[in-house]
């Protein structure tokens, strides 16, 4: 690789955190897209001191790209529903469940009507409410939800926010672009302690119990924790090495053309 190259790629990644606004010191998680990984730090106004490095996996490039935003994580959930996305139920599981009307129960899934109410009734009435929209799909708590035992909610008009996941080998794959936008943790229980760390009654083992339970239950945070979901491909490892990344989402690539342009 040319010298220049690495060089743009640094340059590039310094015209990013430029954009970044100022974090006041407190509590902050951070997640950098082309590293499939996650920091969480107790201090945002000493990043050079994570108390947790994670992998996470995040959506697919070209298909389903998980946004470049900061929110701020207002509730941990245990035992979550997932509620499925109304793109995700007409593109993918429509037609398998079309196909295989036995899928929905196998799958602990569910149709929910615009009132609430809950049926597990898969006729013709029902794919066609589906299809339009009227009815949706949703995954109840267990171990074959995609969400696992613990949802992170950062309310956002992207509907984007950290969980686990039952699909725990994808985590042994050095790129980790496989989800629909979410962002899956490979260490959601001690992310859960992290941000409980502040709730006394929450201790590790009722995390751990509270994860594995399967019963749904929403707990509010004492503060908004931001959550920062960036785009670099140059990055600094904890001993000081210079690391550099695919641009998996051609984000440096529009960057590039947008300063040249400039």
């Amino acid at each position: 690789m040319p010298a220049q190259a690495r060089v743009r790629q640094i340059a590039l990644s310094l015209e990013r955190l430029r954009w970044l606004p100022h974090f006041a010191p407190g509590p902050l998680v951070a997640v950098n897209i082309p590293s499939f990984r996650l920091w969480a730090f107790a201090d945002a106004s000493l990043p050079d001191r994570a108390v947790l490095v994670a992998p996470v996996i995040v959506g697919r490039a070209m298909r389903t790209e998980t946004p470049v935003f900061i929110g701020a994580m207002r509730y941990v959930e245990f035992g979550p529903y997932w509620n499925v996305p109304r793109s995700i139920a007409r593109n993918e599981l429509l037609p398998c469940l079309t196909r295989d009307r036995g899928m929905l129960a196998r799958d602990d899934m569910e149709i929910v009507d615009g009132d609430g109410r809950v049926s597990t009734v898969v006729d013709d009435a029902t794919l066609a409410g589906l299809g339009a929209g009227e009815l949706r799909l949703r995954q109840r708590p267990g171990a074959k939800n995609a969400l696992g035992g613990v949802k992170f909610g950062l309310p956002n008009a992207m509907d984007v926010y950290l969980h686990a996941t039952p699909a725990r080998e994808l985590f042994e794959r050095t790129r980790r672009d496989f989800s629909h936008g979410c962002i899956r943790v490979g260490d959601p229980a001690a992310l859960a302690r992290f941000v409980l760390r502040d709730v006394p009654e929450w201790s590790p083992a009722r995390i751990d119990a509270a994860m594995a339970s399967w019963d749904n239950r929403f707990v509010s945070l004492p503060a908004p924790i931001p959550v920062v979901v960036f785009y670099t491909t140059a990055v600094v490892d904890s001993g000081g090495q210079a690391l550099f990344l695919p641009d998996i989402y051609g984000h440096d690539r529009a960057l590039a053309g947008a300063l040249a342009r400039r």
